[in-house]
């Protein structure tokens, strides 16, 4: 169900012209198994949009990217740990594009602990609360 809500906004922003900035939406979960499958259906309703002649760009661009990443993880999804290779290192580098962003919260909490280990080697200390300062 949380895959039509997902696909409802992005429609609704779209109807309206495109005006104002693409909605951010994340899906958040545990497991990388349902973090494919909500994608992979997600996917599957923009295929539903692109047999328009006036299919927006962007559509047909998620629809490419999701197609190149090779989302037939038939072995054991749940093994990749999550880890996506055409995400940018950090959270405040994603575009419009990586959205709807679809991730494990293990990819999440690695992003972190890689950014905070690279901060503390570069000098800084991390202190929760997403406070940084210099030591």
């Amino acid at each position: 169900m949380i895959v039509f809500k997902i696909f409802g906004i992005e429609r609704a922003w779209q109807n309206r012209g495109s005006f104002g900035p693409r909605p951010r939406q994340l899906f958040i979960t545990k497991s990388q198994l349902l973090a494919d499958k909500v994608e992979h259906d997600y996917v599957n309703l923009l295929f539903s949009l692109s047999a328009s002649p006036d299919t927006p760009q962007y559509i047909r661009d998620r629809i490419q990217l999701w197609k190149s990443r090779g989302k037939n993880n038939v072995l054991d999804p749940d093994d990749a740990e999550g880890m996506r290779d055409d995400l940018p290192e950090k959270f405040s580098e994603l575009q419009d594009s990586h959205f709807p962003l679809f991730i494990t919260v293990d990819a999440v909490g690695t992003t972190l602990a890689i950014r905070k280990l690279k901060l503390m080697t570069a000098g800084f200390s991390y202190s929760c609360g997403a406070s940084w300062r210099l030591t």
